[in-house]
């Protein structure tokens, strides 16, 4: 590690679900998943910097065009919560204590969407405290508390663009960086509840048809790889929230039938090898949408993370 520093900002990728198979109920209560994500260049930003003048060891914001009165600024957020759990292990550690810290979470990648965002964040923390202790937490600490914070944090700490996760998630193989894909996303207003979506999979799912998991799905040329996606927590989304339904119409409607739910919802994306037919479809898609007076928090094109901070 590099020296302490008084201030450091960790990005926060997004992600979507290229493929989400549902293979069944654990003991513990989750299912037991097999999904495929991909990192995306759509972040958060975690701005973490010691202030000697705040009274509380620990003080969170949250800003930036995403945020929303319903994003909990305390133990609730899982920001603050791996933010508490770092300052625990340095202490553990013999690390002197730091300065009081405040942390701005600059909110980029909309909440309650499928994306990750609250997972990226957790892990981002993590860097960012480490990087101003100038002290290493340790891969493997990091990965069993980002594993206890989420199913999704662990990927987020891999470093990878695209990796095959099973278990909860936590079990993480990184895949062969791929081509320069594009991802159009769009993000109804509506938002889906994750205990909810699960809630409504079925105690026996029918598998995916020949238990997929296409690992090398982002090297077939588009149309195979549109072809490949699938999530089966897409019946499930739709139950919990009925205006998914009316999304599917839509972008069928547009000629979009390959676009997939990410996670368990809300937004949904296309893979694309060429950015401006993304960007075509995706002002096609917010013309139908306003026709029909459905709410879009978010529509873009954006690439695959390149990886870096």
């Amino acid at each position: 590690m590099s020296a302490a520093r008084n201030s450091h900002t960790a990005l926060a990728p997004a992600k979507v679900n290229l493929t989400l198979e549902v293979l069944g109920r654990r003991p513990d209560g989750f299912h037991e998943l097999r999904t495929v994500l991909l990192a995306l260049d759509l972040c958060d930003r975690v701005h973490v910097r010691c202030d000697s003048r705040q009274e509380s060891p620990l003080q969170l914001c949250v800003t930036g065009p995403a945020a929303s009165e319903d994003i909990p600024t305390d133990e609730r957020n899982l920001v603050h919560r791996a933010a508490q759990l770092a300052l625990t292990r340095l202490a553990d550690m013999g690390t002197a204590p730091l300065p009081p810290l405040c942390i701005e979470l600059e909110k980029h990648v909309p909440s309650q969407a499928g994306l990750g965002g609250g997972s990226s964040d957790a892990a981002a923390t993590l860097r960012a405290v480490q990087a101003i202790a100038g002290r290493d937490l340790g891969r493997e600490w990091r990965q069993e508390t980002l594993a206890e914070l989420g199913s999704d944090c662990v990927f987020f700490d891999a470093g990878a663009v695209v990796a095959l996760c099973e278990g909860r998630g936590e079990r993480v193989r990184a895949l062969p960086a791929p081509h320069q894909w594009n991802v159009a996303l769009v993000v109804p207003e509506v938002t889906c509840s994750t205990a909810e979506v699960f809630g409504h999979v079925p105690s026996a799912p029918v598998p995916s048809s020949a238990a997929r998991s296409h690992t090398d799905l982002l090297a077939q040329d588009p149309a195979a790889a549109r072809d490949s996606l699938f999530n089966d927590l897409e019946s499930a989304a739709r139950e919990v929230e009925p205006l998914l339904g009316a999304w599917t119409d839509l972008l069928s409607e547009a000629g979009l039938d390959h676009y997939r739910l990410t996670g368990s919802g809300s937004s949904l994306f296309g893979l694309y090898a060429d950015p401006e037919e993304a960007q075509w479809d995706l002002a096609a898609v917010s013309h139908l949408a306003t026709e029909r007076g459905l709410g879009v928090r978010l529509a873009c094109c954006v690439p695959c993370w390149s990886g870096k901070d």
